[in-house]
């Protein structure tokens, strides 16, 4: 209980009785954490390869503010990813139809804030991502939670910067565990992100490149003569210093003064 509200209820309380439960310090043994150095502003590439190289069935993916869920959701459904979001700002109906959707398999994964997901009980999750280090301990837990129920085999990955080495600590001493740290996986080549792209039909991209062969050897139509048009100048030729006026000369200029 937080000491505020400790020190309220002695006031107005008569002898009050104290009952605490504690909340689960240790995580399952069927869960495998890992923490995964990356850089904060390429989370969202480390997280999209990670989930294309995990054999990910489902995930739930944790960020720690509402608008982080947004936009993340957002990001993933743009790169193809079958996503869906429940936080805060979502009423109850709309939360219990995303479950749905999470459950029926129609999304795979799941972009929650820590109020959003308390209390999950979601079979079939293999994989959690802490896309941001939880900012309490005990969240943690309860986080990598979502997976590894019933016997089951998980895996937890938590995104880490040089800004949460305080936060993983903490969480280290709570579930009194080391926890071995990884290097985010590389970015995509261009070879590999070619492959996502909808490539043009072979006979498609030939016929293109007919077109422009004969475009090549197709000589230049001569321009007609006798429209009135000036012919090109030739290049790269030299007329002399520009001293001004080089047309033919009138007829009164060559007559002499005088004359």
């Amino acid at each position: 209980m937080p000491a505020p509200i400790k020190k309220l209820a002695d006031r107005f309380l008569s002898n009050p009785k104290s009952i605490e439960v504690a909340r689960p310090a240790t995580a399952s043994t069927n869960i495998t954490q890992r923490l995964v150095k990356v850089d904060s502003r390429k989370k969202r590439e480390a997280l999209r390869a990670m989930l294309e190289a995990e054999d990910v069935l489902s995930a739930v993916i944790f960020c720690n503010r509402k608008t982080t869920v947004r936009e993340l959701n957002k990001s993933l459904q743009r790169h193809g990813f079958r996503s869906g979001e429940i936080h805060g700002d979502i009423d109850q109906s709309a939360r219990i139809a995303e479950l749905e959707r999470f459950r029926a398999g129609t999304v795979n994964i799941l972009v929650a804030s820590d109020v959003a997901a308390r209390g999950l009980d979601i079979k079939g999750v293999s994989h959690v991502f802490n896309f941001d280090a939880p900012w309490h301990p005990d969240d943690y837990v309860h986080r990598i939670g979502r997976t590894g129920r019933a016997g089951a085999k998980g895996v937890a990955y938590t995104f880490v910067t040089a800004d949460d080495a305080e936060a993983i600590d903490n969480i280290q001493k709570l579930i009194k565990q080391k926890i071995e740290t990884i290097d985010a996986p590389a970015a995509a080549a261009p070879a590999e992100r070619e492959k996502q792209e909808p490539r043009r039909p072979d006979k498609e991209r030939k016929s293109d490149k007919r077109r422009d062969d004969r475009r090549r050897e197709e000589p230049r139509a001569a321009r007609p003569e006798g429209n009135g048009a000036r012919p090109r100048r030739p290049e790269q030729v030299d007329d002399g210093p520009d001293d001004g006026w080089n047309g033919p000369v009138p007829e009164f200029l060559s007559v002499g003064f005088g004359a």
